[in-house]
């Protein structure tokens, strides 16, 4: 059998030392090379991997079926609405790059798995029914991943609660959609605040642009 490799990543809606650290913090600009290091395997600048490359297979790439497979009843219908239609747009955002990858929206057994949970944010998840992912911590929002022995990324989820700010979903669906092709970690650093999707302390980037393209295409065109 095939031996799964999981990583498990939150996505913290505030700034908070709480939890899991998927963030890493720097100063200034990176070059384009830290700057890709640093999402791609969490190296800081000028140090070595501290987490293993992984990336959907360029067939699986070509086609990412991600779609909405709950709703509870008590979720916001606004929101559920924003979030429908922020997969689409950050599937369109994500395949202008041209970089080999593009999502399809589905809700019949997608690659990732989105949930809609009345959930409390800022506690343990209960009642998803995936396992390895109920008893893991939850503030607003949590996408975990799943590869195999070549590092191929081979399934994901997302749990999104209603504790996320109708503003804010747009972007934070493009971060978790574009994390979920391995690009994992975070960045805290004032220039990337209002600049990168990778931002840990921002939530109002909407387009893919400048070193945050540049990390999409050179993980899929290399």
């Amino acid at each position: 059998m095939t031996k799964i490799w999981l990583t498990l990543v939150t996505w913290l809606i505030c700034a908070s030392a709480a939890g899991a650290q998927d963030y890493i913090e720097t100063n200034g600009p990176l070059s384009d090379d830290d700057f890709y290091r640093l999402v791609a395997c969490a190296a800081p600048p000028g140090q070595g991997c501290r987490d293993a490359i992984v990336r959907w297979s360029p067939r699986a790439a070509r086609n990412i079926t991600i779609g909405i497979t709950r709703i509870d009843d008590s979720f916001p219908r606004r929101n559920a609405r924003l979030i429908q239609t922020a997969l689409t747009t950050a599937g369109q955002e994500i395949a202008a790059l041209n970089a080999g990858v593009a999502f399809t929206t589905t809700n019949t057994r997608p690659d990732i798995r989105v949930l809609l949970m009345d959930h409390p944010q800022n506690t343990r998840l209960r009642g998803t029914g995936i396992p390895g992912l109920d008893g893991n911590f939850i503030e607003a929002a949590r996408f975990q991943i799943w590869w195999n022995g070549d590092k191929h990324i081979t399934r994901g989820v997302i749990v999104i609660t209603p504790h996320i700010r109708p503003s804010d979903i747009r972007s934070m669906v493009l971060e978790e959609m574009t994390q979920s092709l391995g690009l994992m970690t975070d960045i805290r650093n004032p220039t990337y605040a209002n600049s990168s999707i990778f931002s840990q302390d921002s939530n109002a980037i909407t387009r893919l642009q400048g070193q945050d393209a540049m990390a999409v295409r050179r993980h899929y065109q290399n």
